[in-house]
């Protein structure tokens, strides 16, 4: 199989299980604020782990995450969570990492 068709099969499988799983997810633990943020950086996480193990960037897992997860979770107060995480913690540590 080439490394076109395994992505777009990855990029299938990721935005449309993510759906299938987050919504079973919530449907079982409810809609509380911290299961949809874990749900939402488990997503993240994993999706990055597959595009590393298709030998692509791990921005293109997180980014297809992203586009699953925002179906799912919807706009909510969790959105303003994980935008506060990211300029917290990320932003600022993929600056010391470019001054290094």
């Amino acid at each position: 199989m080439g490394k076109l068709a395994a992505l777009g099969l990855y990029a299938a499988l990721v935005l449309v299980g993510v759906g299938i799983v987050g919504k079973a997810y919530f449907r079982r633990t409810g809609n509380d604020e911290s299961n949809q943020f874990l749900f939402v950086l488990l997503v993240v996480f994993l999706a990055s782990v597959g595009a590393q193990l298709l030998e692509t960037d791990k921005i293109v897992g997180a980014f297809l995450a992203g586009l699953a997860v925002n179906d799912v979770v919807g706009h909510s107060p969790v959105e303003e969570k994980v935008e506060l995480w990211a300029v917290r913690y990320l932003f600022r540590f993929s600056s010391l990492i470019l001054v290094c």
